[in-house]
């Protein structure tokens, strides 16, 4: 969606040489989300980068993503899960993550009235709850450097 804003960041900025936005989550054995921005990118650029992605981020959280980007990923939404449902590797995750949370089976069913569901305020509210910053973790992988002897 946007936020982050991915074409900002690949355009932009064009120093960033490869970019991932990821979320997940798990119920068991305790409820946690993530929420990952990686990129690589010259050492020289890691600074300006994260604070770019993370403006992104309070622009999300401020003005929500545009209704576009919201139709956008519900469209790929729908297209990679018709895709996904014809794999075996689905459905054993499907049906193992419904007996670990003790869910119904049927739940899948719902899923396209939750997606119906989603819209830019409803993204922007969740942002503003769940990307708070409080426990931001950032890493950085520096290449290493030649010590001379």
């Amino acid at each position: 969606m946007n936020g982050p804003n991915l074409k900002k960041l690949l355009e932009e900025e064009g120093s960033v040489y490869t970019l991932s936005a990821k979320i997940s989550g798990v119920k068991y054995p305790v409820p946690v989300y993530t929420l990952g921005i990686s990129f690589g990118c010259s050492p020289q650029n890691v600074d300006r980068l994260i604070a770019s992605a993370l403006d992104e981020v309070e622009k999300l959280k401020s003005d929500g993503p545009s209704q576009v980007n919201v139709d956008k990923f519900i469209a790929e939404d729908r297209l990679q899960r018709e895709t996904a449902v014809s794999t075996n590797g689905y459905w054993l995750t499907y049906l193992s993550n419904c007996l670990q949370n003790g869910e119904e089976f049927n739940m899948m069913n719902s899923y396209p009235k939750l997606l119906e569901a989603v819209n830019a305020e409803t993204v922007r509210k969740s942002a503003i709850k769940y990307l708070s910053g409080a426990n931001l973790l950032r890493f950085v992988l520096l290449p290493e450097v030649a010590i001379k002897k």
